[in-house]
């Protein structure tokens, strides 16, 4: 028997908006930790029902669908009003799947491969600027204003280099380590409340509980 409605209301600025907890394997960005839960912020147009003397809200068609491991979603609700915005997974959009995400090295190893790079740029320029030192004192020549501030020069540079840039690059490498270590306990102990959680519906069940009206609460 098909429902009668007395009226039906489509406007573009109707919406419905909606976040579910997920689990499987997809791969998102700016997420070190992939695989397990994760959570979807779906957007779509919307359509308005009346009958049965009130409105009746329905999802019409699907605008955007966002995926966002747990540390991005607890970052989201958190950090409301800073900075640019939390870093996610676009998986459809404008009526059409996106495609998957590339695979990319980790932060870590990129600043990784970054520091052996510039100690491998360094150590090069010591061994040539060991080589310039070694020819100019044996070149048995006097040593001019000109030479010595060269030599001075080349000093100060690696001095630089091992002072500042490279403590630097630690520190970036130190600090994307540590985000990589919350990013793995915001992870974990969202599969951890997730498997609780589960488990204690199955019981309920067990019990012949009414669960859905226990998870709605």
């Amino acid at each position: 028997m098909e429902l009668e409605i007395d009226r039906r209301e489509k406007h573009e600025s109707y919406g419905v908006v909606r976040f579910s907890r997920c689990s499987g394997q997809p791969r998102l960005f700016k997420s070190d930790i992939q695989g397990g839960n994760f959570i979807t912020l779906e957007i779509s147009s919307a359509i308005v029902d009346h009958h049965l003397s009130r409105d009746w809200v329905h999802e019409d068609k699907k605008l955007i669908e966002v995926y966002l491991s747990p540390s991005q979603f607890s970052e989201l609700l958190t950090t409301m009003n800073y900075g640019s915005g939390v870093p996610c997974t676009i998986r459809y959009l404008n009526g059409r799947a996106t495609d998957t995400i590339p695979n990319r090295d980790s932060e870590e190893k990129i600043i990784s491969d970054n520091f052996k790079s510039k100690m491998s740029e360094l150590s090069k320029k010591m061994k040539s600027d060991v080589t310039d030192i070694e020819n100019l004192l044996n070149s048995g020549k006097t040593l001019n204003k000109k030479d010595k501030e060269d030599l001075l020069w080349k000093y100060k540079k690696i001095v630089q280099e091992v002072e500042s840039n490279m403590p630097f690059v630690l520190d970036q490498f130190q600090e994307s380590v540590e985000k990589t270590v919350i990013q793995a306990k915001a992870e974990i102990e969202a599969q951890i409340n997730n498997v609780i959680h589960r488990t204690g519906l199955d019981s309920l069940k067990s019990l012949k509980v009414p669960v859905l009206e226990i998870e709605k609460q």
